[in-house]
This record gives C-alpha cells, structure tokens and sequence, in this order.
C-alpha cells in the first residue's frame, strides 16, 4: 500500500481509493478513511443521516464496515468521470461481494456511487462520497416510505 503523501496523480488515488472499497468489503475501513479531506468531507450512505467532516464520516465508516466480512471487489464500472485542476467527481457502479450482517454466505453487493475529488496538501483527497442501493429501474411507489395509518385516513 503507498501512503497517501507518495501518490502523486489522481488516477493512483483512484486505485488506492478503489483498493480501500475492497478492504472495507472485508470489515477493515482505515484504508479508505486515509483518504478523507481533513478539510471538509461529506459522507451519505444507504445506513444513517448525512455525514459532515472528518470525524464524522470516518466514524460512520468505521460503524459501517464490520458489518461485511471476507469480501472482496468484483468490478468498478465507470460511468462518468470529470477532471480538472480543482475537482474531479466519478460515478460508477461498485460491483462489490461480501458476507453481510454476519451471514455464512457471500451475497452480491452493487452500489451507485458519485465520489467526488480536490487537490489538497499535495494529493487528491475525498471531498464526498455518496452511496445507495438502486441500480434496477424502480416504480415511484416503491422507493418512496408508506403512508402512516393518519396520512391514510386524511387521503380518504
């Protein structure tokens, strides 16, 4: 593993941020958590509220990643990418597998994700990552919470 201060081009920081998905897959996070800006970072995945800053976000990671064990990285599908002198953003679809919640057995893991890039302290640092579970077409019914039993009495 290069320390974060050795990687010089964004596309090292990538494949260090990809190789840092692949250990979260196996319960361990820090990999990835040395990527986050110290400056500001946001953090929206599928398992809490929104969060904002270092503390914040490696906290969420590290609540987030024990719960996946013996995993491992399929694919990165790259959607789209942008790169400039002061961001860079990539959306892809994250083919991941791991043992989930403690289970006996691999299950598939594809995750949407934008993940969002700016130069800080001489490198490339994560700026944002978002992270959700729709990558199938959806009604609107279904992604939306059911009415309460009073929302339902008020549309009758």
């Amino acid at each position: 593993m290069k320390l974060v201060s050795e990687v010089e081009s964004l596309a090292e920081v990538i494949d260090e941020y990809h190789a840092g998905i692949e250990e979260f897959m196996t319960g361990n996070c820090e990999r990835s958590v040395l990527l986050l800006s110290h400056k500001f970072v946001t953090l929206g995945n599928p398992f809490g509220p929104w969060a904002t800053g270092f503390d914040e976000v490696a906290a969420a990671m590290r609540r987030t990643s024990p719960n996946y064990q013996d995993g491992r990285a399929v694919a990165f599908d790259r959607i789209a990418e942008y790169v400039d002198d002061d961001v860079a953003y990539i959306v892809e679809v994250e083919r991941l597998e791991a043992k989930v919640a403690k289970r006996e057995y691999l299950q598939q893991v594809p995750l949407r994700t934008t993940s969002i890039f700016r130069p800080e302290e001489g490198t490339w640092k994560l700026v944002h990552r978002h992270v959700d579970l729709t990558n199938t077409i959806k009604t609107v019914a279904s992604v939306i919470e059911p009415l309460s039993a009073d929302e339902l009495m008020a549309v009758s």
